[in-house]
């Protein structure tokens, strides 16, 4: 069954921890420097939009970007800048490194688990009961360092999902630099004024209209007004500036097995993040009538020893509030099978996400 994780955590924007913790007794990542954490080009689905889906990589000779966010669903916008033959060399090394891992591990299961780091081939012998087989059976975690922290969206914003996952994303690589942001001056949602945020939702505003992003030559992931969401590829480029590195793709998942490769790549080999871009009404933390793509932050995923597509579950962190869009029961961390996730994000029509 759909449903939360064991554990909800969420931070206020103003709140600093000198010393962060650890999830499932991982280390936390070393934080770098803030002024390499720009985000280059992510294709943001926000506020109105349902469940995230994984970014996928965009086509080498025509790139395209879904666009999340806003009120209607708008379909596919077109990125600013084609893709450079660098880029489209390094889509295609990292794509190949994922299938390569998930070949060599078996499906990518026996590195990292709620119970700390594993040697390889060893699982914890213990039993739990399966709730969809009521058979003994072992289940395993494996989670990203800092796995399930994130930063609510203000309530006034409800079309930051595109920075909200990207927030959450960087609160694992450079937590301290996101909590201790100073405070930012935006446009309002309505585009009529002015509004002021400091701390984590100093830096999520920070991405949605000041950071600049060279690749395509603009500030800011969103669009403003911030309705009109944010595009894919716009997105993707934002996050590569803010964590100074060329890690992040825009893959187009042609099958859950190809998503789920992708996932185990990310979390499971390279301890990292991914940005999912699905249908918001097919995530189990909207309401089924939500036609709008929505983006969310993928940071762990669990599989039981004998487990199928159908119980093996991904984890990711909801920014949007309850109080910024009813139809969201609520921000915090949820799960959802591997193929009600890729349900999601097929339901976009892009198959996209960001790895």
């Amino acid at each position: 069954m759909d449903g939360r994780p064991l554990r909800t955590r969420s931070y206020a924007p103003t709140e600093v921890r000198d010393a962060p913790g650890s999830i499932y007794g991982i280390p936390r990542h070393p934080t770098r420097s803030l002024l390499k954490l720009f985000l280059a080009s992510l294709a943001v689905l926000c506020a109105l939009a349902s469940p995230v889906t994984v970014l996928a990589k965009s086509q080498a000779t025509s790139p395209t970007g879904a666009q999340a966010g806003g009120a209607p669903a708008s379909g596919i916008g077109v990125l600013t800048r084609p893709k450079t033959a660098a880029e489209v060399a390094w889509e295609q090394q990292k794509e190949a490194a994922a299938k390569a891992w998930m070949q060599q591990t078996n499906g990518g299961t026996l590195v990292r688990s709620h119970n700390g780091i594993q040697p390889a081939g060893v699982i914890r012998p213990s039993c739990i009961i399966d709730p969809n087989t009521g058979q003994c059976d072992i289940y395993t975690v494996i989670s990203i360092s800092g796995g399930g922290e994130y930063t609510p969206e203000p309530t006034d914003e409800p079309n930051w999902c595109g920075p909200g996952s990207v927030t959450t994303a960087m609160m694992h690589w450079n937590y301290n630099a996101v909590v201790n942001h100073g405070s930012e001056t935006v446009p309002n949602n309505a585009n009529n004024g002015y509004a002021t945020y400091s701390g984590a939702q100093g830096y999520m505003a920070w991405l949605a209209a000041h950071i600049y992003i060279p690749a395509d030559s603009r500030y800011g992931v969103n669009q403003i007004p911030y309705s009109g969401g944010a595009l894919v590829g716009v997105l993707k480029d934002g996050l590569n500036v803010a964590t100074g590195t060329s890690y992040y793709i825009v893959h187009p998942s042609s099958t859950a097995a190809d998503m789920i490769a992708n996932v185990q790549a990310d979390i499971g080999r390279d301890n990292h993040p991914m940005i999912y871009l699905a249908m918001s009404g097919k995530l189990p933390e909207w309401g089924p009538s939500a036609t709008v793509p929505h983006y969310v932050q993928g940071y762990a995923y669990g599989f039981w020893n004998s487990g199928t597509y159908d119980t093996n579950k991904v984890y990711f962190a909801e920014t949007l509030t309850h109080a910024a869009d009813n139809r969201v029961l609520s921000d915090g961390d949820w799960s959802t099978s591997y193929n009600n996730m890729w349900t999601a994000i097929h339901a976009t029509t892009w198959d996209e996400v960001i790895v």
